[in-house]
């Protein structure tokens, strides 16, 4: 089988899209494991400081204990919400230039895409 210059530059294109796409969702699920994980560990800190608060007395060492628990975990609740807006921007990002794409895909090739927006497809 002999394949001409046309089909050989269309595989290659079709094999840099799939890498693009492939790298594209690895980094966005690293970065959505990285926020969920942050957020368990706020929540596993606030347990802590309630659960330290349930049975601790008012003694100035148990005071200080407790102090420093709420800091720390004030500290991981703050860097969970943090990513947590930054990946609401990225993902806001990510989708324009996904719609970007779709219309440059659409008018050099004249395929029409459904237009999606945050809630579906249009």
């Amino acid at each position: 089988m002999n394949l001409g210059p046309g089909a050989i530059l269309i595989g290659v294109l079709t094999g840099a899209i799939a890498v693009y796409l492939y790298v594209q969702h690895s980094s966005e699920v690293d970065a959505t494991q990285a926020a969920v994980l942050q957020q368990q560990r706020c929540a596993n800190a606030r347990f802590s400081v309630r659960f330290d608060r349930t049975l601790s007395s008012n003694a100035p060492q148990d005071q200080m204990r407790r102090e420093a628990a709420e800091a720390r975990a004030e500290r991981i609740c703050s860097r969970a919400a943090a990513m947590r807006r930054a990946l609401r921007v990225e993902s806001g990002q990510r989708q324009a230039a996904d719609a970007q794409v779709q219309a440059a895909a659409g008018k050099e090739f004249g395929v029409t895409t459904p237009a999606v927006s945050a809630g579906g497809v249009k």
